[in-house]
């Protein structure tokens, strides 16, 4: 059990080399950052692990001319160089223990196939960019004209055409393919594949040279208008309720609950008319309920004792909310009742009872909406059916987006540590935390997709809000994790 840190900037710095004559500055900057990335974690073993070693250097001259008042001239030069290579840090040691891929679609839990083994060489990207900006200015009366050139040399080295090109992949997708060792000897449409590419990487140069000149002109009661848009509405009530235990006895915490209904129109869902698309919003979570708990142990008055059985601190962190909203459409329309749309064609609801269905957990197995509510496609079920078929809708839908809800949201996270008093100015704090302490599956939204058979269907877990691995990251698990730590303070 470990953990990636993010991103940790190391030096940044901005120099003022020289202000000698009047009007003229030079000044350098440069920054380095490093930083880990947990792209995933391996449930077989660490070493398949995929991390992302992430080194990023920047540099900057910059050289101000004041001519005069109104006449200045600015050169920038500045350069940049990364690289992201993304796979296991140790590819060597895990083709050693297990030299080729292999993924089985068949068998495993509730037969949805087992975790793949093995993993492919490390590929990713080195980008350098060079760029070389000289501007010129000058300001007359309400007008301030600009010329300038912009120069810049960009160099991509991308190595993933090698992805698959030293351990071949195997997917079976029987797994009496797997026990006999013989591909496709089912005939169900097991492959071997492996790449055998010309390149090992494709090397991209491009350079540019680009000129302009502008005129801005400042017209009386206005400075500069940029840009003016509008964009959808939004509409959010809420009611919230805060409890809050000022710090007593060693304890402290606070407890929070909201009710919220919050309103949208962000998209465009049907050209006819666009207040159709006005419904619930993405996030339109209605409840939501936290909690903050913190016990600090008193201070024993037999300094021995405290350092013995004192120095405790316990903390709770809850969070629980009802489920998001999701939409059910039809993707399989595409272009037949308008042409010129490429947005989401909402599907037509044949069976009322189901607007506004909430779709817990138990979506799982069995699914909370079926395709014999909604207008769908599949020979199959065309022949004879009673609720018709895709080809039979001619509208954008009768039902709004977010017209559905998926399951709720509850996790508890627990830290516990101890603080040893050494020295009047020196501790060690030793302790432990999980994320997700009652190890209690969250379950993602349901399939919102009419053609689809597995529709209202839960087939995946989400992630808790936060984790030791930070937030957003791709290697977060859904299960409990815990952490270790130890800080000395002097």
């Amino acid at each position: 059990m470990h953990a990636a840190p993010s991103a940790i900037p190391i030096y940044q710095d901005a120099i003022k080399l020289w202000n000698g004559a009047p009007g003229i500055k030079l000044s350098f900057r440069y920054e380095y950052d490093w930083g880990l990335l947990a792209t995933s974690t391996s449930p077989i073993a660490h070493i398949f692990d995929s991390k992302s070693t992430q080194p990023q250097h920047q540099g900057q001259m910059t050289y101000t001319y004041v001519i005069n008042p109104r006449l200045v001239n600015t050169f920038t030069g500045q350069s940049s160089w990364y690289t992201a290579i993304f796979g296991v840090l140790d590819f060597q040691a895990t083709q050693a223990a297990i030299p080729v891929r292999l993924s089985i679609g068949d068998g495993g839990a509730n037969g949805g196939g087992f975790t793949s083994l093995g993993v492919g060489i490390p590929t990713g990207r080195n980008v350098g960019q060079l760029q070389l900006i000289d501007d010129l200015s000058y300001i007359r009366g309400a007008h301030t004209l600009k010329v300038g050139v912009n120069y810049r040399y960009n160099k991509v080295t991308d190595t993933s055409l090698s992805s698959g090109s030293v351990a071949g992949s195997y997917s079976l997708k029987d797994i009496a393919d797997f026990a006999s060792g013989v591909v496709n000897g089912s005939n169900t449409g097991s492959t071997f594949t492996q790449s055998y590419p010309i390149l090992a990487a494709a090397h991209i140069r491009v350079a540019s040279l680009d000129f302009y000149a502008t005129d801005e002109w400042a017209i009386a009661r206005f400075t500069t208008i940029t840009q003016v848009l509008l964009s959808g509405i939004s509409n959010y009530d809420g009611l919230s309720v805060q409890l809050r235990h000022a710090f007593s006895y060693g304890f402290s915490g606070q407890l929070g609950y909201t009710w919220s209904h919050g309103l949208q129109l962000g998209g465009v869902y049907d050209p006819r008319n666009l207040n159709f698309g006005y419904s619930n919003s993405g996030l339109d979570n209605r409840h939501n309920f936290t909690a903050d708990l913190l016990w600090m142990m008193p201070k024993l008055r037999n300094n021995l004792v405290d350092r013995v059985v004192g120095g405790w601190t316990l903390g709770a962190k809850a969070f629980a909310f009802s489920g998001r909203p999701f939409s059910v459409s039809n993707p399989s329309l595409g272009g037949q009742i308008y042409a010129n749309f490429s947005g989401t064609i909402l599907a037509d609801m044949v069976d009322p009872s189901a607007l506004g269905k909430k779709c817990g957990s138990g979506a799982v197995n069995p699914p909370c909406l079926t395709q014999s509510q909604f207008l769908y496609t599949s020979t199959s079920a065309c022949n004879g059916a009673t609720n018709g078929c895709l080809t039979a809708q001619s509208d954008f839908g009768n039902v709004p987006p977010n017209s559905f809800y998926g399951p709720g949201y509850f996790d508890i996270d627990t830290q516990v540590t101890k603080t040893v008093k050494i020295r009047e100015r020196m501790n060690l704090q030793i302790g432990a935390g999980a994320y997700n302490t009652l190890n209690h599956p969250n379950f993602g939204q349901p399939s919102g997709s009419a053609t689809s058979a597995s529709i209202g269907k839960i087939t995946g877990t989400v992630s808790a809000p936060v984790s030791i691995y930070g937030s957003g990251q791709g290697a977060i698990v859904s299960g409990r994790v815990l952490v270790l730590t130890g800080k000395f303070n002097f």
